[in-house]
Formats: C-alpha cells, sequence, structure tokens
C-alpha cells in the first residue's frame, strides 16, 4: 500500500467504528463528531505532506520489501545522511502543526523501528516474538498506519506494585491463556489521540517487580478491537471554537485517553513479550528507544519552545515594551533557552554513534540534556509570555465583537498596537499568546511539557547514574595531581 493519503487516513478510521466516550456520550463513528475534527484533519495534513513533491523524497524512503515509498519515520539510520533525513522529517511534521501535537505519526513509527532495531530483547521471550514484533514492524510500515501507546498503569495506589493493587487488575495484565492467544483486562493510560488512531501499542516502562510477572507483556491491537474502550478526558476544545478567538485551540487539540480492556483477545502473533519482567524492564533501557524517540521529541520541542519565544517577541513588539531593559532580560532568557536546546540538537545529531552492526543514532548525552531541560525552560518561557502581555491577555475581544456593527468601531479603535499594527492584528496576536498561556488548551501543553518523558526527578537522577564522567573525571585527577606535585 505504501503511503497513504489524508484521505485514506479518514477512509480507515469510518471503515472502523470504535467503543470510544467522552463527556459521558458514546461515540463509534469518530469522524462524524465535531470534538474529533480538528485533529483529524490535522493528522490527514501530515499524511497528505508526504505525497508533497516539496517534501516528498525527504519525507519518504523505498521500502526495501516493495520498493514503494514509505514514511521516514520507519526508516533505520546507516549514516549522517539518514540521521539528517529523519531530522528534516521531522522539523516538518513538527512545524506544520507547530511543535502542539506530540504523538504526530513520526513519533511511534520512530518508536516501533527502535524495537525492531533491538531484536535481541525479544528473542529473551523466544525466537518466535523477534519474528512477530518484526512481521508487525513491516506490517505497519507498509499500511502507513497511525499508532499510539499506553505505558502507565491508572494512579491509584502509586505505594503499591501492580501485583499489589486492591483490585487484581486494577492495573492491566494477562488474565487468561487461551490457544488463540491472551486476554487482557483492566486499564493503561495516557493515550494521546487513541481515538482516532489505527493502532494500540502497550508495553511497559521500567519498574516492574518480579511479581508483575502478569503486567509484563507487549503487544499491539487494532482500536477497534473487541472489549477496548477509549475513555477520553474532558476536552479543551469542543469543535465549536473558531480560529481567530483560538488560533491553537481549534485546531491542535490532542485528546488523551484511559484505554479500559475488558477481555481483550490479543492474538499470538500480536504479542511481542510476554511472561519476562526482565525483558519488560529492559525495553526501554537497553533498547535504542531512547536515542531515536528523544531525537524526534527535541525536534518537535524546538518547534514549540521557538513559537512561545516568537510570539513573546512579537508581543513585547507590538506595544513596545521591548524598549524597557527588564523586558531585554527576560525576552533574553527566553531566547537563551531556545539556543540552548537548539545547541544540544545540534550536538546529537554531529555526534553520531555507529555500533559494529552498522547501526547509527544520536548521541544520547545531549538528548537527555534537552529532555531534562526542557521541562523547566518550555514553563518559564510561558510565565515570562504570560507576564508580557500582564492584563492584555485578559481582555481580548472575540471575532464577534470585531464584526458587530455597533461596538466593531470602538474595538478598531481602542485595541490597535504601537506604529501601524491594527486592531485585528494586535488581537490575533494576544489570542495566540492566550492560548499558550491561560487557555485549558495551553495548560495542557504545558503539563505535558513537564511529564511527557516521565517524572523530571527520576529522569535527572538516571542522567547521573548512566553517564561516564570519565572526561570530568580526568580533569579532577589533572588538578588534584598537579596541587601534589607543586
Amino acid at each position: 500500500m505504501a503511503i497513504r493519503t489524508g484521505k485514506e487516513y479518514q477512509q480507515g478510521l469510518g471503515r472502523k467504528p470504535r467503543d470510544v466516550w467522552i463527556n459521558g456520550e458514546h461515540i463509534t463513528n469518530v469522524l462524524e463528531h465535531p470534538i474529533f475534527a480538528a485533529s483529524i484533519k490535522e493528522i490527514a495534513k501530515l499524511y497528505d505532506l508526504q505525497h508533497d513533491p516539496k517534501y516528498h523524497d525527504t519525507m519518504t524512503f523505498e521500502s526495501p520489501s516493495t520498493g514503494d515509498p514509505v514514511a521516514t519515520g520507519f526508516l533505520p539510520p546507516r549514516s549522517a545522511a539518514d540521521i539528517q533525513k529523519r531530522s528534516d522529517t521531522f522539523k516538518i511534521i513538527a512545524n506544520a502543526t507547530f511543535g502542539m501535537m506530540g504523538r504526530t505519526q513520526d513519533y511511534l513509527s520512530t518508536m516501533l523501528m527502535s524495537f525492531a532495531e533491538s531484536p535481541h530483547l525479544f528473542e529473551k521471550c523466544g525466537p518466535e516474538y523477534t519474528k512477530r514484533l518484526t512481521n508487525y514492524f513491516e506490517y505497519v510500515r507498509e499500511n502507513d498506519l497511525f499508532l499510539t501507546h499506553a505505558l502507565i498503569p491508572p494512579q491509584s495506589d502509586r505505594t503499591k506494585a501492580s501485583s499489589k493493587q486492591e483490585e487484581e487488575f486494577l492495573h492491566m495484565g494477562v488474565a487468561e491463556e487461551t490457544t488463540e492467544g491472551v486476554i487482557i483486562r483492566g486499564a493503561r493510560m495516557l493515550a494521546t489521540l487513541a481515538p482516532v488512531a489505527d493502532e494500540l501499542l502497550v508495553y511497559s516502562l521500567p519498574g516492574l517487580k518480579p511479581e508483575d510477572v502478569k503486567h509484563s507483556i507487549m503487544f499491539s491491537i487494532p482500536v477497534d478491537s473487541q472489549g477496548l474502550k477509549i475513555i477520553c478526558r474532558r476536552p479543551y476544545s469542543t469543535g465549536q471554537h473558531n480560529v481567530f478567538d483560538h488560533p491553537l485551540a481549534a485546531r491542535y487539540e490532542e485528546s488523551d485517553a484511559v484505554i479500559v480492556f475488558d477481555n481483550v483477545l490479543v492474538p499470538w502473533e500480536r504479542v511481542f513479550i510476554y511472561n519476562d519482567v526482565d525483558a519488560s524492564n529492559d525495553l526501554y533501557t537497553k533498547s535504542f528507544v531512547r536515542q531515536h524517540a528523544a531525537h524526534q521529541t527535541a525536534v518537535r520541542g524546538v518547534a514549540k519552545i521557538s513559537l512561545a519565544v516568537g510570539t513573546a517577541i512579537h508581543l513585547a513588539r507590538s506595544i513596545k515594551i521591548d524598549q524597557f531593559l527588564g523586558v531585554q532580560e527576560k525576552l533574553g532568557r527566553c531566547i537563551s533557552a531556545l539556543e540552548m536546546i537548539k545547541g544540544c540538537l545540534l550536538a546529537a545529531e554531529t555526534n553520531i554513534v555507529t555500533n559494529e552492526k552498522g547501526q547509527v543514532y544520536c548521541a544520547l548525552e545531549p538528548l537527555l540534556a534537552i529532555r531534562n531541560f526542557m521541562p523547566r525552560a518550555y514553563p518559564e518561557v510561558i510565565d515570562i509570555l504570560r507576564e508580557l502581555g500582564a492584563g492584555g491577555l485578559t481582555m481580548n475581544p472575540s471575532k464577534d465583537d470585531i464584526d458587530s456593527a455597533k461596538i466593531g468601531p470602538d474595538i478598531l479603535k481602542y485595541y490597535v498596537g504601537a506604529g501601524d499594527m491594527t486592531a485585528p492584528d494586535r488581537i490575533s496576536l494576544f489570542n495566540l499568546a492566550w492560548d499558550l498561556t491561560g487557555d485549558a488548551f495551553g495548560m495542557r501543553q504545558l503539563q505535558y511539557e513537564r511529564y511527557y518523558s516521565g517524572d523530571p526527578m527520576r529522569n535527572l537522577a538516571n542522567t547521573y547514574l548512566g553517564y561516564n564522567g570519565d572526561d570530568c573525571l580526568n580533569l579532577v585527577e589533572d588538578a588534584l595531581k598537579g596541587a601534589r606535585d607543586d
């Protein structure tokens, strides 16, 4: 099939009724519901970009199975040129969504490619598990499917392991084994864009205990599988927002969901890890997923924080507060944060690693630095943008006000910016700032950047635990040696 068009993606959704719940409403056809219309439209646009002559050669490569063009997210890098090709693709997608959609097609295609690059991890469970994973990777690649994942148990009693919860299957696990496959029961979160995805990939983050063996499974299933229930959080955009009043929320709302498995049958050919706690715990730390996934998220993060920094600069100039030293200092902090993230990304892409198997990936340490820095840098930029906008962020009229025959002239008079900035332009800019800083959509984006890669404290601790500090320690030894010899 090779790369899909946006229309083909939408047709696929229409052919697969799913069990979705949002605001107490049961939805089977997401194509016909206004809450999901915007995200479906934006994802479809990304599929169409692959067919645009301007981007086609960058966003696709030749399938090793068929020779057809397939999405670059599935490309296992074997050279610096491959790394650059992947980075350019990530940038095209991130810029198209301003970094506001964290779970676009290239994210899970990258994750799946990373696992396919680490067959030894699945070999622990048996050679058939490796073959299943490889077959699934090829199936998703050749059909250009859109995946989401669910990695985290519900936030119940965090002091207890999954196997020690009050209810046996409060946390998702294997309830029964049959000749056809395994029966899955319980719940997982946080499945972003699950209502509009094709497939669900399920695995565990590190931390399972030996007694959690029935929770140590990796598998995939179609989103329309029997017994799979998708319970969405309260939406931050109901489909009624117009783009002028909500330039981001009206287009890039990503529905997050809890996935409930009500005795879902997963066929054996879709089971990739089974009954092996060590294999589950090793999946994240001993595969190449950290290098490849962090590369994609770093490029997206640059687009997102660039939008926020650009909005802060534009807003300051729109009312000429950029003439004040205090504001200049704040904008300088924003710019410095952005440039540090861009610098780390450049270092990661420049200092690539090639292993003995010819597999190529970005340097991990600069990518981890971005993951540790972004949860602090992005909120700081948003706080500065909120300070610069001040009361003006809460005083914006709506598009209906501007269009009103009675008060429209007042709006056009009193809402002008500095210089020749018209009232509609100034209002539009402040609407963008409000979407980033005050709207529920913006607050979700803020929370997302704080926690999308896990607990920031644990991430920093793991960075230390995994760090090879020989260069630093050797300098210390040289300094001490010099002091002793003097």
